[in-house]
């Protein structure tokens, strides 16, 4: 009987072991998949800022080249003035 209940121990624990295994595997399984899924919203909201800030760099380089542009025909009629 004791070899009986040894081996009836032995198989539970194998048992438990494994199950514990399989559950560790699920669970990290389970993080990763968050995890990427978190990457991947942050990824999403990356573009759309990324988006806007091209838009106002373009903007801005259309204001600078429209004051550049002023500038010159302020600097072209100054010059106009001083040359009478």
């Amino acid at each position: 009987m004791t070899e009986n209940n040894l081996a009836i121990y032995v198989s539970v624990m194998q048992l438990a072991i494994l199950t514990i295994g399989v559950v560790t595997v699920i669970v990290k399984l389970g993080k990763r998949e968050a995890l990427i899924e978190s990457n991947a919203e942050e990824l999403k909201q990356l573009k759309e800022i990324t988006k806007d800030l091209v838009k106002a760099d373009i903007e801005n380089g259309k204001n600078i080249l429209t004051v550049v542009g002023d500038l010159k025909a302020l600097k072209y009629r100054v010059e106009m003035l001083e040359s009478k």
